[in-house]
């Protein structure tokens, strides 16, 4: 499983998470019981920020970046979104074209590309992932971005400063608005393209997550078994008060339980036998959790 930052670390840190908390099964695995179940109240916001920065710049002032997307998000006062629920993946180098045609390497100019994810911790009443998505996609949101990041040369930036900004227009282009004159366009692999004009940030691919709590992964496996499979007791007591189906089966046809016997994980299976698991349910090769269990007692 790979590392991730957690919340309290990201106040104090500029790595990027390349493997974030932002996938209810991850959360689970990580034992982040409070994100498991802001996701399943709220979904998260996915979003990728086009800017003309050099994006080694921009690398370096990962904590900053993190800091204005929440701030400019916060001027939207009903959105109540915070620092810590923004939660960036990856800040890399993207590739700017002129007229259509993307430039080379050497003759292009800088833009970097921000991926992240928003999982607002205190949603409030009335507010969704797609209310939050609707601000994260504007034009203004993302210039307000650029702006700030041109304009703060420290790691602090508030909401009031961010208020004497000059004003940025609600209209403008997006990643799909293509027309003659309206000068660089955009274009990264996996993020869309579109035109925009110099000074200005673009949003791609802006779009809501939502989270059925008894949702299952590519194997087949809901968040309960990778609770189970790393011993994540508070988690998997969280998951069973939401009421998650606690004999869900896999593609290979194990439940969270045979995941648990299988880790030797004392606390995860005592909790899922109180939960009435089947203790007698076998996957796909016959064998059932207590055969499991005995695998690893006798490895």
């Amino acid at each position: 499983m790979a590392r991730s930052l957690s919340r309290s670390n990201r106040h104090s840190t500029n790595d990027v998470e390349t493997e974030a908390e932002w996938s209810i099964f991850l959360s689970a695995a990580h034992g982040r019981a409070d994100i498991v179940e802001q996701l399943i109240a709220c979904g998260r916001v996915q979003a990728t920020l086009a800017l003309p920065l050099e994006p080694q710049a921009v690398r370096g002032r990962a904590t900053l970046v993190q800091r204005v997307i929440a701030l400019h998000l916060a001027l939207q006062s009903e959105t109540r979104v915070t620092e810590r629920d923004v939660i960036l993946h990856q800040i890399d180098a993207g590739v700017r074209s002129r007229g259509g045609a993307a430039e080379s390497a050497s003759s292009s100019s800088s833009l970097t590309l921000v991926s992240f994810s928003i999982v607002p911790s205190d949603p409030g009443e009335g507010m969704s992932a797609e209310l939050v998505r609707q601000r994260v996609a504007s034009l203004s949101f993302a210039t307000g971005v650029l702006r700030s990041l041109e304009s703060v040369h420290g790691d602090e930036v508030s909401v009031a400063e961010l208020r004497e900004e000059p004003a940025v227009g609600a209209g403008g282009v997006g990643w799909d608005d293509v027309g003659a004159g309206v000068g660089l366009g955009f274009a990264a692999a996996g993020v869309g393209s579109g035109r925009g004009p110099r000074g200005e940030g673009l949003v791609g691919e802006a779009k809501c997550v939502q989270y059925d709590i008894n949702a299952v992964d590519e194997l087949g496996c809901s968040a309960l078994h990778w609770a189970a499979l790393n011993d994540r007791k508070t988690v998997i007591n969280a998951l069973l008060e939401r009421g998650i189906r606690v004999d869900t089966a896999s593609h290979e046809g194990q439940t969270a339980l045979h995941w648990a016997a299988l880790k030797g994980h004392i606390r995860a299976t005592d909790a899922l036998c109180r939960a009435s698991a089947e203790v007698n349910a076998v996957d796909k090769w016959g064998f059932s959790a207590l055969m499991r269990a005995a695998q690893v007692t006798n490895s």
